[in-house]
């Protein structure tokens, strides 16, 4: 039971992660910030992913954006 108890956790907390971010972004395009950097949480659990994408630049817009599942990582403005 406790199992499943953590997998709930988690995925309530990485979708409200997912949602903020969202919401950061379309701040961004309403406000007119262009680029923005991606900080992940580096840790043990930090997947390869996470630790590649780690203080890449992206421009608000673009369609390479990176949206990942049971994502612990942060978005910032960068201007």
């Amino acid at each position: 039971m406790s199992s499943g108890s953590m997998q709930a956790k988690r995925l309530i907390c990485t979708e409200a992660n997912y949602i903020a971010n969202q919401g950061e972004l379309e701040g961004y395009r309403a406000s007119g910030v262009k680029w923005y950097i991606y900080s992940a949480t580096l840790d043990l659990r930090t997947s390869e992913i996470c630790r590649r994408l780690d203080g890449k630049r992206y421009r608000v817009r673009s369609e390479e954006r990176r949206v990942g599942k049971e994502c612990r990582s942060r978005w910032s403005p960068y201007h």
